[in-house]
């Protein structure tokens, strides 16, 4: 599934760009993944997080522990995106994008807890739950951005602050979807399981439950159509001077939607000829 993102979403990139861009979404994946398996604790995530964005903003320093892999990793990565000449002016927002993630992680990980102990009523609100940047999005994005070597950008990142936003968002939803199930065995807490519990109200009508369960899925699938779609405008409303910004936050979204919303595409079994295809339309 990254190298299918990566190669898709960002055809334009020379491969060794490409290999970091998609080195840094494993590392996303990675922590993710020691959040869900609680292999972390909430104090160990965040002490992480402090070392991590000292690395991203100062660079590795003294050696690097080898037992954190995610460390070497990050300066790594870091190391690759230094080379480009947009690295020091979105250096700050990069690395602040570390432990934005990592908190981000830490309160998902929060209401997962608080759900499992005391139920629904102790649920965020939806919006609560869409503060968060738990996919990394602000991370993933700005590293794209430091590789475009678009020097325009700069002078637009009001606004491209408010379309990496409502991409990020379009794709949590889209993402909330597809793993919905996978979500409830690992006790999680996302944006389908808030609305069905809000639309359910504590009955426990077996018909009622699956009805409004297929309710709230489409609830949040319409949700993200319109984040997706604001995305969209606001990306017709740039002008950067290559354009590249624009194409591949479109195409990020839209392969998004084609491969976590209403459609039966498998990543996993999709070539990369067949995802170009399928996102053939999807440029701003």
């Amino acid at each position: 599934m990254v190298a299918l993102v990566a190669a898709t979403v960002l055809p334009r990139l020379s491969v060794s760009d490409t290999l970091t861009v998609a080195r840094l979404m494993l590392w996303i994946f990675g922590v993710d993944d020691r959040v869900d398996e609680r292999v972390f604790t909430l104090e160990e995530m965040r002490r992480r997080a402090k070392q991590w964005y000292s690395i991203a903003r100062y660079g590795p320093g003294s050696k690097v522990e080898n037992s954190d892999g995610f460390a070497v990793m990050l300066a790594e990565i870091r190391k690759e995106l230094s080379k480009s000449h947009l690295f020091e002016p979105l250096r700050e927002y990069w690395a602040g994008s570390v432990p934005r993630l990592v908190e981000a992680m830490a309160q998902e990980l929060q209401y997962g807890l608080q759900y499992n102990a005391y139920g629904a009523d102790a649920l965020p609100s939806l919006d609560e739950y869409l503060h968060d940047d738990s996919l990394g999005m602000y991370l993933w994005q700005s590293a794209a951005l430091i590789l475009l070597r678009d020097s325009s950008v700069m002078e637009r990142f009001g606004p491209i602050g408010e379309v990496i936003k409502h991409a990020g968002v379009a794709i949590r939803l889209y993402n909330d979807v597809r793993t919905f199930d996978r979500e409830m065995r690992e006790g999680g807490v996302n944006s389908v399981l808030i609305m069905y519990q809000k639309r359910l109200g504590g009955t426990l009508n077996t018909t009622k439950k699956e009805d409004t369960l297929a309710k709230a899925r489409e609830h949040v699938l319409r949700l993200a159509d319109s984040y997706a779609q604001r995305c969209y405008d606001l990306i017709g409303q740039l002008q950067t001077a290559s354009g590249r910004f624009e194409e591949t936050t479109y195409r990020l979204v839209a392969f998004h939607a084609h491969f976590y919303g209403r459609t039966e595409y498998d990543y996993h079994t999709t070539s990369l000829a067949e995802a170009h295809e399928m996102l053939s339309g999807s440029t701003p």
